[in-house]
């Protein structure tokens, strides 16, 4: 029963991501236990001052923020945001955090030949 559970959850979670990946083109990334959907030419309010030179950076500060709602990236620097606004800006990127999620993954412990 377990096992089904958890395959479920699974499934629900592959599904998800296609849906928004097929909604928006920009992709999703999966980072930190958190669904990230990049979103191009659009920016998320409240962006914060600081500048991260990687989205990895600036992916796990807003991971560590409980008010954060993604990360936007202006030309090479990402920025931690914690508006829920999207707002159109040529050139720029957004990356929404979605929900955590807990990866599984079964493997059997020993080897026998």
């Amino acid at each position: 029963m377990i096992i089904f559970i958890c395959f479920c959850f699974c499934y629900i979670h592959i599904y998800v991501i296609s849906v928004l990946s097929r909604l928006f083109p920009g992709g999703v990334v999966t980072y930190k236990k958190h669904a990230w959907t990049q979103i191009s030419d659009k920016v998320l309010s409240g962006q914060g001052k600081t500048a991260y030179k990687t989205y990895k950076k600036a992916m796990i500060a807003c991971a560590k923020n409980a008010k954060c709602k993604g990360v936007n990236k202006s030309g090479d620097k990402y920025y931690v945001a914690t508006g829920g606004h999207l707002t159109t800006s040529s050139g720029k990127a957004t990356y929404v955090k979605g929900e955590d999620y807990t990866p599984y993954f079964t493997y059997d412990s020993e080897l026998t030949i």
